[in-house]
Formats: structure tokens, sequence, C-alpha cells
């Protein structure tokens, strides 16, 4: 992963813990950057048997964004719950020509309630107070307040909130602001775990957050299948998402006490180490990723600003004449498509890399995928006041692919170069710091994509 001592300066050095000093690396080329043979090696020893260890990373990627992901692409729900009940049509909740204000506007609340708690969970976890909790008790109440007050959402599904939906939409994102919080506590604990243990185990945590979509989206399609009503199907499809952090609860509960974990994870250089996470360092550290993490803003913002938000309103202009029935058309042109574009990004990115030394022209990429936003504002999204330019479904399909694709390979980018300015015991700094852009990101998209709808 990274070269020799000898051949890299070091960028920071902290003497006495507080004065922090700062020199430049050496440039590296424009290579993909392997693993090397300590990090493929258990340097104290001890195996991962069964890769139980490794198993529980992927999990836990899957986990960071799965409450997320499955409240945005259960979709359909939303729109029944906040239908016009005083309509003679009890199907009419994908009637574009009936859609009320609340059905909307909806996934942009969603979009805010998920994001908004990014920020400051961050900025909690940074205090002396926080930091002096142990890492099990944050997980285990992490994980505790994540599964409860899922569970919670997921009993809401069968209750009748016709009457109520004024009330139930402010219970409803109080509930997932609490469980989306507690998903980015588990996120901020094990990004600092994961840069203890070898190379393997941290791109096992990035291969299940490529994941979480993806699995979201084909479980909703599973769910689907069959004759269930719109109310079971759903209820299925949240039951499986708390199954899956049971999972990952159960296996974390069952390894923590493994001789390889308890190695890493509770080594004598872990997170509680004498270095100062202070404001002194953080602006060190941000001089030399700045653009890796300008760039992780405003890949999320733009994206959050449009998708599911804008995506979800873009239906076929013809709804007689489709191929796939009409409760697989959203799942698949708009959360299929999407995850699958991001998992691509993900996936086959890595073979075409640019090197740290490309930042600025990975930043220039970023800004333009701003274009997106006018191509997907003329695609047939209702109701709209204006013209459509792109009428037709597979338009849409191929923008959004190509778009979440740029999301998937930026992304990859971002976390493959950043950290490597950044001597290895300071890396799990360096994530904390993209970690809490990508979170700035999200917040602005969340908060930018009403005023997108608004231009329709």
């Amino acid at each position: 992963m990274s070269s020799s001592r000898s051949d890299v300066e070091p960028i920071l050095n902290i003497n006495d813990g507080d004065m922090i000093q700062e020199s430049l690396s050496e440039p590296t080329p424009p290579t993909i950057i392997c693993e090397s043979s300590t990090n493929n090696d258990n340097d104290n020893g001890e195996n991962d048997r069964y890769h139980l260890v490794r198993i529980l990373f992927f999990l836990i990627g899957l986990t960071q964004l799965l409450p997320m992901n499955f409240l945005i692409t259960a979709d359909d729900l939303w729109k029944y719950k906040f239908r016009n009940v005083n309509s003679t049509n009890i199907y009419n909740y994908n009637d574009d020509s009936d859609k009320t204000k609340l059905q909307t506007f909806f996934d942009s609340y969603l979009i805010i309630a998920c994001n908004s708690p990014f920020l400051l969970v961050y900025l909690v976890s940074m205090t002396p107070y926080f930091q002096r909790i142990t890492n099990d008790l944050k997980i285990f109440l992490s994980f505790s307040f994540t599964i409860i007050t899922f569970m919670i959402i997921t009993s809401l599904v069968k209750i009748d909130t016709d009457e109520y939906q004024n009330a139930f939409l402010i219970i409803l994102l109080i509930l997932v602001f609490i469980v989306n919080a507690a998903a980015i506590f588990i996120q901020a604990i094990f990004t600092g775990l994961a840069a203890l243990f070898p190379l393997k185990y941290i791109q096992s945590m990035v291969a299940g957050q490529a994941m979480s979509g993806l699995f979201a989206a084909l479980t909703k399609i599973f769910s689907l299948l069959g004759h269930r009503t719109l109310i079971n199907n759903v209820f299925i499809f949240f039951l499986l998402a708390n199954l899956v952090l049971i999972v990952t609860f159960a296996l974390f509960l069952y390894v923590r006490n493994k001789s390889f974990y308890s190695s890493y994870a509770y080594s004598s250089n872990s997170l509680d180490s004498n270095i100062p996470m202070n404001l002194s360092l953080f602006g060190k550290i941000f001089q030399q990723i700045w653009p890796f993490c300008l760039t992780l803003t405003i890949v999320f913002w733009v994206t959050l600003s449009i998708y599911p938000g804008l995506f979800v309103l873009i239906t076929p202009v013809d709804h007689k004449n489709q191929i796939l029935p009409e409760k697989f058309i959203l799942p698949i042109t708009c959360f299929l498509v999407f995850n699958l574009g991001d998992f691509f990004g993900r996936f086959f990115g890595k073979y075409i890399l640019l090197s740290k030394t490309h930042s600025k022209t990975i930043l220039i990429l970023s800004f333009g995928r701003i274009l997106f936003i006018p191509l997907f504002l003329y695609c047939n999204a209702q109701p709209r006041h204006h013209s459509v330019l792109f009428p037709y479904e597979m338009i849409f399909v191929l923008f959004n692919f190509i778009f979440a694709l740029m999301n998937g390979y930026l992304v990859l980018n971002v976390f493959v170069n950043g950290p490597q300015l950044i001597p290895d015991e300071y890396r799990h700094m360096s994530g904390y710091f993209l970690i809490a852009f990508l979170g700035a990101g999200l917040t602005l998209g969340s908060l930018t994509s009403p005023l997108i709808l608004d231009l329709l």
C-alpha cells in the first residue's frame, strides 16, 4: 500500500503532543496502489479463522448506509401513505394528476432527515467526552438504537395513518433522524478501527458500502414478486433490513473477544493514542488533501440534490405500452440502475485509477457532473410546468447510469488517493476528515433538493 520508510519523508511530525510541523512527501507514479506484504500478512501471528472478521467489516460497510438506502428505496410506500385519501380511486397513489404536496416533497424531507445528523455526529465524536467512552460501548449503544428504531419504523408500515398524515410525517422523520444518527456513529467508529487492520479489511468495508444500495434495490425488487399487497411487500422488505442489522451486531459480539480482532482493535496504537485530535492537526491534514475533500463534497452535493428526489418523479410517457409491470418500473429504472452504475464505478474504476498527483483533475470532473442537473430536469418528471425534451425512459436510464458511474468512480479515487498523502499513523484522522466532508455534501444536497424540484 505504501512505500518504505526511507522512500517517503514524513508529512506531519508531532512533538510533545502539541507542536505540529509539516513537510512534503515525495510524489509517486500514477499507478494503482496495491497491498504490500505487510498488509497481506498477519503481523501479530494471529489468524482470522473462517474470515469472520473480514465478513464483519463487509457487513459493517453494508449496514452503514442500509437504513437510508432501504428508506429511500421504499418510495411506493410513502406515496401510498401520503396519497389523497379523499380520492375515489384507492389505487391512485401513483397517479401524477392527483399527486399531493406531501408525495411530491417527501423524498426531499426524507433525505434531509437522513443526512442532517451527519455533521452533528462527527462534531460530537471529536469531543474529549465522547473519546473517553470505550469503542465497545459506543458500538453496542449505536447498534441497539439502530435496530430498535428501525423495528419501530417497520411496525409503522402496518398502521393505518390516513387520518394522521401530518403527524405520521413528523414522527417518521424523527425516527429517521435517530436511526441514521446511530448508523453514522457506527460508521465513524469503524472508520477509525479499519485503519488499525490490514488493508484487505478496509477494502472489505468499502466493498460493503458499494453493495449497500444495490442490496436494497435488489431486495425491493424480489419483495415485489408474487401477489402480496404493497403493505406486506414493504413490511417483508424492512424485516430483511432488520435481519441484516441483527446478524451484523451478533457477529460483532462474537468476534470482539477473538484473539485476531482483539490484537488489532485493542492494540497499544489504537485510536486512543497520545496524538491530540485538534484543529491544528486537522488544518495540516486539510492542506494535503483539500482537493479530495472538496471533490467529495461536490460529488455528494450534486448527487443528493437530484437523487432520489427528482428521479422518483420521472415516469414513462406511455404507461400502457410498457415491457415491465408498473410496480417494477421505479425500482429498476431509478434505484437499480443508479446503484448498478455506482457499483460498477467503484469496482471497475480501480483499473483506471487516477494518481494522487491528478487531484485537480478529479475535482474538475466532480464539477462537470453539475451538467447532468438540467438534463434530468428535462426528462419526464411529473408534475411540471415546463416542456419535456427527453420523454423516453431509456434516455433517462442512460443518463442515470452514466451519472452514477461517475459518482462511484470519483468516490473511489478520493478514498484510495486521499489517505495516501498522510503517513500510516495519521490515516484514521484523514478518514474522519474525508467523511466529514462527505457529510457536508450530503447535507447540502438534501437542502438543495427541494429547490431543484421547484424548477420543474
